[in-house]
């Protein structure tokens, strides 16, 4: 299961903003995680996938602000 969805916990990020590597999760928070992200419908899902990417992409705020007004 975990290695089909390492997309889904790529730039993991928690609230004080500690990254974290997918193997470093235990295997219950990443269940709830992949739960809630099936669960969710697709603009939600788009959503999940644009914060990941932007945190792989771009960890700076005031580039990721930028690239956001490109879109």
């Amino acid at each position: 299961m975990a290695k089909r969805c390492t997309g889904i916990f790529r730039g993991f990020i928690d609230k004080a903003g500690k990254k974290y590597d997918p193997s470093q999760l235990p295997d219950k928070v990443k269940r709830s995680i992949v739960t809630m992200f099936i669960k969710a419908d697709m603009k939600r899902r788009q959503q999940i996938l644009l914060e990941t990417a932007h945190e792989i992409a771009e960890p700076k705020c005031h580039t990721q602000r930028s690239s956001k007004e490109n879109l």
